[in-house]
């Protein structure tokens, strides 16, 4: 949705910005390609969804707080 957002408002070629941030952060993060990230934000089998959910919603607003998504 974030990335909706930025569309509108600054235009298609605000593609380019986020394709190169991007590429960026998986260089920083050591991600060769976008096909090593596929599939880790999923829910384990067996896991509780509402649990998983939760706690990922938990992580990210601590680490949010924390600064680790400013620029």
């Amino acid at each position: 949705m974030i990335t909706t957002s930025a569309l509108l408002r600054h235009g298609p070629a605000y593609t380019t910005i986020l394709l190169d941030d991007l590429v960026t952060w998986m260089a920083r993060t050591g991600f060769a390609g976008v096909d090593e990230r596929r599939g880790m934000l999923g829910v384990p089998a067996d896991a509780d969804q509402a649990a998983f959910e939760r706690a990922g919603y938990v992580t990210a607003t601590r680490a949010a707080n924390a600064g680790a998504y400013s620029r």
